[in-house]
């Protein structure tokens, strides 16, 4: 199984919005996180990396 954080980024930082996220969808400028036990997040912004090796996801505003 493959599961992965999600960070925001924030200038230098690098910030945590999600843990074990099972599933990304995107609806125009939202993106939708649910994890592994079913929570869902919305975010706004634009994934800027998904890194399938290392199992994380980047976000901007």
């Amino acid at each position: 199984m493959c599961l992965s954080t999600v960070y925001e980024i924030r200038g230098n930082e690098k910030i945590v919005c999600g843990k074990n996220i099972a599933s990304v969808k995107t609806e125009g400028d939202t993106i939708i996180l649910i994890d592994l036990m079913g929570v869902r997040t919305e975010l706004k912004g634009r994934i800027t990396k998904i890194d399938l090796m290392d199992n994380y996801i980047t976000i901007e505003n």
